[in-house]
């Protein structure tokens, strides 16, 4: 993927790999498939796996939306893979390419249905991977991208909570960032824009929450689910600014028979 095909993954004469690459997905999802033709289709997604000049961009292109589920699954795992594990081994040229593309998977997802979910989870964590690897040294903007990309809808939102959800867990509550200097530098960015941040998600149940009228049950959900990822771990100025809206907020939500499970474990998690 590097030299020309960097800036711009998905259209550098990788489509018919990537094609025969869906059709090795599909065909170990077959049951009438024999064992033989299931085993050389594992064997081409693992030969992919391992070389990012075609992890990369087949990864993108098998992660449009046009792909069925298991397909855009298996595409947006090899690219978690080079983002995860393969990090350093990477040009510069590659990893803008990476950033770019998912950033534009984050903003054309098209969240179809319930069971869409766990593409939507996916893409959250490639943006928060890449968060790991390049906030903010190399990607001063990350915050006002994802705001961005939030005004673009209810579904897009949706994923931009998730994506904070999962930084806030991997940096602050479980801290799974290895290097600790890492770790810190993060924590940091994260606590020094939660002012922004609270007052963003305030709004957010401002606007969509009506008792007895749920304009859009899910984002609620992940506006609370983020919420309670926070407030275990942020200074307690935010849990009490604006007198305390946050927590009247929350104590309203307890009576409603949608949300009050929800409300109840972000309160739970209040660390003051």
């Amino acid at each position: 993927m590097s030299g020309s095909c960097a800036n711009n993954a998905p259209s550098c004469g990788f489509e018919e790999l990537a094609q025969k690459l869906e059709g090795a997905v599909l065909h170990t999802m077959n049951p009438s498939v024999d064992n033989s033709a299931r085993h050389q289709a594992y064997q081409m997604l693992e030969q992919a796996k391992e070389d990012p000049s075609v992890s990369i961009p087949c990864g993108f292109l098998l992660s449009v939306n046009t792909r069925p589920s298991i397909v855009r699954h298996v595409g947006l795992h090899l690219l978690e893979i080079n983002i995860k594990y393969k990090w350093n081994q990477l040009s510069m040229e590659d990893k803008e390419s990476i950033k770019v593309n998912t950033m534009a998977l984050l903003s054309s997802h098209q969240n179809a249905g319930p069971e869409e979910s766990f593409i939507q989870d996916k893409i959250s964590r490639l943006v928060v991977e890449l968060a790991k690897h390049t906030w903010p040294q190399l990607w001063p903007s990350f915050m006002e991208e994802l705001h961005e990309c939030a005004l673009l809808g209810p579904k897009k939102t949706e994923t931009v909570l998730l994506v904070i959800t999962r930084l806030s867990e991997d940096v602050a509550v479980l801290q799974t960032v290895e290097c600790s200097k890492r770790r810190r530098e993060l924590y940091q960015c994260l606590a020094g824009g939660m002012s922004e941040t609270f007052e963003w998600l305030l709004r957010l149940l401002g606007q969509h929450y009506n008792p007895g009228s749920h304009v859009n049950l899910s984002l609620l959900k992940g506006v609370l689910q983020c919420l309670t990822s926070l407030v275990e771990w942020v200074a307690v100025q935010h849990l009490f600014s604006d007198s305390a809206k946050l927590l009247h907020m929350l104590c309203c939500l307890l009576n409603d028979d949608n949300l009050k499970l929800h409300a109840a474990q972000c309160l739970l998690a209040v660390n003051y």
